[in-house]
């Protein structure tokens, strides 16, 4: 019998679009500070001004890695009335209806990005891929960097030294080259550093156990399932 792989993209992506849209929400809205605020005790206008926020229809978030999670993220930002950018390795339309440009090219959606949201896979492609002098074209709008897909896009190195250079002004990671993170590690100390540990979807058995079945329903009408994963491409 002939075999295939087939990813578990569909049942992930709407959990990824909620981890990014609460990030995207609570960083904007400045929800992390609301503790900090409740124990000073004080209410006034300047303690107020800590939680003054731009609208996000004056975001652009940029996703790279524009698949079927990228897609999921892409509308949920959207409809949050965020302006979507992508990046996408094969282009076969410019624009959709969440996605105001989608492009081959990276410099181009890095420049632009209020939010840069990575969801790309781990492949010899994709190793590195925001490591080194790449993030200089962010110098402009100093993005948050949310981590989804691999920690081996970027090494540590390039991502500490845009931090400390404001080439980003902060990074939420769920990936990491190693896991769990060593102890060891400068992630964890740097003040413009968040760490969550591989949280970002979970996979939940129910959800599974239903695209399963999904699936051996579409096997048996003779089609094929889905999504199913390019060996060759690795995703």
């Amino acid at each position: 019998h002939a075999q295939c792989m087939v990813s578990r993209c569909a049942a992930l992506g709407k959990d990824m679009a909620q981890y990014v849209a609460g990030w995207v929400i609570a960083t904007e809205r400045n929800f992390l500070d609301v503790k900090a605020f409740n124990q000073d005790r004080m209410w006034n206008e300047q303690t107020r001004e800590r939680f003054m926020y731009r609208p996000l229809d004056s975001v652009t978030v940029g996703v790279i890695g524009l698949g079927d999670i990228g897609g999921k993220i892409a509308e949920a930002m959207s409809v949050l009335g965020c302006r979507v950018v992508g990046f996408k390795r094969t282009v076969t339309e410019t624009a959709s209806a969440h996605v105001q440009l989608i492009t081959d090219d990276l410099p181009a959606v890095l420049a632009q990005s209020d939010y840069i949201v990575n969801v790309l896979p781990s492949t010899p492609a994709t190793h590195n891929l925001l490591s080194g002098p790449v993030l200089e074209h962010c110098q402009c709008k100093s993005p948050v960097l949310i981590n989804l897909g691999r920690g081996n896009v970027i090494d540590d190195a390039s991502l500490l030294r845009a931090l400390d250079r404001r080439l980003l002004s902060a990074a939420i990671l769920d990936v990491f080259a190693t896991e769990p993170l060593p102890p060891a590690s400068p992630l964890w100390a740097h003040p413009h550093v968040t760490i969550t540990p591989h949280v970002g979807a979970l996979s939940h058995p129910h959800v599974v156990a239903a695209t399963f079945a999904a699936n051996t329903q579409r096997i048996a009408r003779g089609k094929q399932p889905v999504p199913l994963v390019n060996a060759e491409r690795g995703y």
